[in-house]
């Protein structure tokens, strides 16, 4: 077996300007979003070493980027405070918005809606309404500049951590600070709920990570000092330990009681980001502008596995304080700490209070600099155009989605005018179409056989929803009351007809004041096309 414990993948130049930003993709680490002072942001997918995908649009250099939580979405960030948020799977902006008036440090997608939470160097965090286009909520207290911020996996909260050493709660549906943490001696520079526990992470130019009791809102440890300034740090996934990334160094802790498991040298520099993909530990960094991809083996990290003997060959991978051989931890449950739980019910009911802002000088010209240039077609179709897999039944049951009750959503829906009238039927589809057809001479003539002929059917008909509903989800994004040409863009681009007649069918012929001589001009051309099709009844 190797003794190997990290390495350099891959180094490649992101842009023709400094890199300025990079991030991963935390769902599968292997896709990764650059931004540069050439005010692009460049998509590439790990072990492959073209762009795959150039979004440009900022009229200022990209000072932030963050993947959606399914990597579907990315936003991006402007030195003059503007966001822009891009859909992956159909290479065009959603959203550009404005309100901060420096530099974007941090962002984060809500996740059980369409809400994004952002914080810049003018102390401000800032909630946005992707469906309204608006901030709905600015949050004030920092007196420094907001270096990091996450939303709770249960929604309830939003935590940010700043330049002036303090960690501040603040409670979604109140609209207000919760609690202010205090313990560090410098500026807080990353933090990181745990997967399940009612737990918090932070760390801090003071070489330490704090970790926080959301429940009793105390500290409960505190780490060694490390090598230098914590720059990232990152739960694993089950929960046991919490790996922090410093420059050119991976410490792996735990924190009750507080121990350091395993330090050793990877050599990343200034890394800005890390994420784990299945059994290795994915960290990225750039200068000027390259950016470096290094990969560090948890197989033969402490507690997971035992660290290799120091030898000649790979004395640079070892730890700088070498960890006695161990088995993998499991650390007893305290019994008193709660978990988070994990459902959109939790979430509902945010505080809003609507903000008007002025357009700034990145949405001059929209339509016209806002671009998704595809640089290698047939990578892009592999990693942002892959086939969803329908779900099963339980699946959905157990979503978050399915346990929303509408009832729980006034302030989630806002103003928008829903059309309540339910239909049975969906538009152009017949059920009958998708079952095997009566034919005595070709009967299955076992249960399986029979078993496999229904499920071609079925599986054909599940395709044609699923598809039908990312389209429709789409359009949904960029549906804005006050302005329905965007969304009937987005509809008109799915190129797929049973949208259009959707539209036209359950909103258009409910609201005739929508009607007026743009969406004429943009509707006429594709009527024709529906006329005397499966769609004209």
């Amino acid at each position: 077996m190797s003794s190997r414990r990290s390495w350099k993948h891959q180094e490649f130049v992101a842009h023709g300007s400094k890199v300025t930003c990079a991030a991963l993709g935390k769902k599968s680490g292997r896709v990764l979003a650059t931004g540069g002072e050439d005010m692009k942001v460049n998509m590439w997918s790990v072990d492959k070493p073209n762009c795959i995908m150039s979004l440009s649009g900022h009229q200022t250099p990209i000072a932030c980027v963050r993947f959606g939580p399914n990597e579907d979405l990315v936003v991006a960030g402007s030195q003059s405070g503007s966001l822009k948020v891009w859909d992956l799977n159909q290479a065009k902006i959603v959203r550009t918005l404005t309100g901060h008036k420096a530099a974007v440090k941090s962002l984060d997608f809500f996740p059980y809606g369409e809400y994004l939470a952002s914080a810049a160097v003018d102390s401000l965090v800032k909630l946005w309404d992707l469906r309204r286009k608006g901030c709905i909520m600015t949050y004030q207290g920092h007196s420094g500049p907001v270096n990091s911020l996450k939303f709770s996996p249960d929604a309830r909260w939003l935590v940010s951590a700043s330049d002036d050493t303090t960690v501040r709660l603040w409670d979604l549906s109140a609209g207000k600070e919760l609690r202010q943490f205090s313990g560090h001696y410098g500026p807080v520079n990353q933090i990181e709920y745990h997967p399940s526990e009612y737990l918090l992470a932070s760390g801090s130019n003071d070489r330490t990570v704090n970790f926080w009791d959301l429940e009793k809102f105390a500290l409960v440890s505190a780490s060694e000092a490390a090598t230098a300034q914590v720059r990232a740090i990152l739960f694993h996934p089950d929960g046991e330990v919490l790996f922090s990334a410093t420059q050119d160094y991976l410490h792996v802790f735990s924190w009750e009681p507080s121990r350091t498991h395993d330090t050793l040298v990877v050599g990343w520099g200034k890394v800005a980001d890390i994420a784990i993909s299945q059994d290795e530990l994915l960290g990225i960094s750039y200068q000027q502008g390259s950016v470096q991809v290094h990969v560090v083996d948890l197989k033969q990290v402490a507690p997971f596995g035992v660290p290799p003997p120091p030898t000649r060959g790979n004395a640079s991978n070892v730890a700088a304080v070498s960890p006695e051989p161990q088995r993998p931890i499991r650390r007893p449950p305290t019994g008193t700490r709660r978990n988070f739980v994990r459902s959109a019910s939790t979430a509902t009911k945010l505080k809003e209070e609507t903000e008007g802002e002025a357009p700034s000088a990145d949405e001059e010209g929209n339509d016209i600099t806002n671009r998704a240039d595809i640089r290698s077609p047939e990578e892009y179709r592999q990693v942002f155009q892959q086939p969803v897999k329908p779900k099963s039944n339980n699946a959905h049951r157990n979503s978050p989605a399915a346990h929303k009750p509408a009832a729980d959503l006034p302030s989630m829906v806002g103003n928008m005018n829903l059309i309540t009238q339910e239909f049975s039927k969906p538009s152009g589809l017949n059920v009958a179409d998708f079952l095997p057809k009566s034919d005595s001479r070709s009967a299955p003539k076992s249960a399986r056989a029979l078993c496999a002929k229904l499920q071609e059917g079925h599986l054909t008909m599940v395709q044609v929803f699923t598809s039908r509903l990312h389209n429709l989800e789409v359009v949904r994004a960029m549906w804005s009351p006050s302005s329905i040409r965007v969304g009937l863009t987005a509809a008109i681009d799915t190129k797929d007809q049973a949208i259009l007649v959707d539209i036209l069918d359950h909103v258009l012929n409910h609201r005739t004041q929508l009607w007026n001589l743009e969406v004429c001009a943009l509707l006429v051309p594709h009527l024709k096309n529906i006329v005397g099709s499966k769609y004209d009844a």
